[in-house]
């Protein structure tokens, strides 16, 4: 059942492929697959497949994917804390608990680029510590010079300081990137001059 949500996924059935995944969690004996990979995919497609998304359904199946704690490798498990804390930070939890998970993704693939740059902008909101949020999406930027997010929320951050002159030099870096990046473009042209 499990493989046959990969697939069902690949085709981009996405109902089909919660059903497969449920099949498998139902079943128990996965031959081959562990125990929190199905649960892992269900959470990925409640959060980012379907319309609207269904964060507590995603939020629920990472949990029970953490509480399993039976991942296929150390990228998945990572992932899966990752997006739990990124749940946490959109429900408006306590930094606290996102920054935990982002930590756990980081201690589980140090390669994770996303957690280090949600973990700096949650210091940042947590703490207003702009120097310490800097460091943590420089480590995204050594793993990932390329990433334009990392820009944006740097430019986000100067943005909120009152340093304008880094702020639209963050959001130009962003846009020499991804010249169509909408939230890059939307800060540039309402920045006051």
């Amino acid at each position: 059942w499990y493989y046959a949500g990969l697939a069902w996924e690949g085709m981009e059935r996405w109902e089909e492929a919660l059903a497969a995944y449920e099949r498998a969690v139902a079943v128990g004996s996965l031959t081959g697959v562990h125990r929190s990979s199905p649960y892992y995919r269900m959470g990925v497609i409640y959060q980012w497949r379907l319309e609207p998304r269904q964060v507590d359904a995603a939020l629920a199946a990472y949990e029970a994917a953490i509480e399993a704690d039976d991942f296929s490798a150390n990228w998945e498990a990572a992932d899966c804390h990752y997006k739990r804390g990124e749940i946490l930070w959109w429900m408006g939890a306590n930094p606290d608990e996102y920054i935990a998970e982002y930590q756990r993704a980081i201690e589980l693939n140090p390669n994770h680029g996303s957690a280090h740059i949600l973990l700096g902008v949650a210091f940042y909101t947590r703490d207003r510590n702009l120097k310490r949020a800097e460091q943590a999406i420089q480590e995204a930027l050594i793993l990932s010079p390329q990433n334009k997010w990392a820009y944006y929320y740097l430019g986000e951050m100067y943005r909120q300081e009152g340093d304008m002159v880094k702020a639209r030099s963050m959001y130009k870096k962003a846009l020499e990137i991804d010249p169509k990046f909408e939230a890059a473009l939307y800060r540039l042209e309402t920045m006051v001059p």
